[in-house]
């Protein structure tokens, strides 16, 4: 019975340095997180407007690890401003197709993109010919007047 004893305990002290290795690797020095996390970009702008009528979009950013944001614009429309600090794009458009802008944000270290968009600018409409009021109503009296002499005829027939 002293020899499967003996047997045992040199088992043992042969499997706990395995064992302290396992422990201190996997709980002593977990992995350390990582040192920067990319920003997150998002927002739905507006893809329409009008000429003369005043055009803003601010998107949305956060950085999970609190660090200093910086935006950026590719294809920004000549009418516009864009502020780097907030990633605003605004000003008052003029017609026309301004297509594939893009905001950014960056941490110094991560870029993160917003999908590109297009704004489709209409005309205002305030110069065109417009047609007199009164010309609407000279027409409907000719066509009740055919209608009532349309009828009298009916009848004398």
């Amino acid at each position: 019975m002293q020899k499967k004893v003996n047997q045992y305990v040199r088992v043992s002290i042969l499997a706990a340095p395995v064992l302290l290795s396992l422990c201190s690797t996997s709980w002593a020095n977990p992995p350390s997180p990582p040192s920067d996390i990319a920003p997150v970009i998002s927002g739905t702008p507006p893809s329409t407007s009008t000429a003369g009528t005043y055009y803003s979009f601010t998107p949305t950013a956060s950085d999970a690890d609190s660090s200093n944001l910086t935006f950026s614009i590719i294809n920004k429309p000549s009418w516009a401003t864009f502020a780097t600090a907030t990633g605003t794009l605004s000003g008052t458009p003029t017609p026309g197709s301004y297509n594939d802008i893009q905001i950014s944000v960056g941490d110094g270290t991560f870029t993160t993109l917003l999908s590109s968009f297009s704004i489709n600018v209409a005309s205002s409409g305030g110069t065109g010919t417009s047609v007199p009021v009164m010309e609407g109503w000279w027409l409907l009296p000719g066509v009740l007047a055919g209608v009532g002499i349309f009828a009298r005829r009916r009848k004398n027939a």
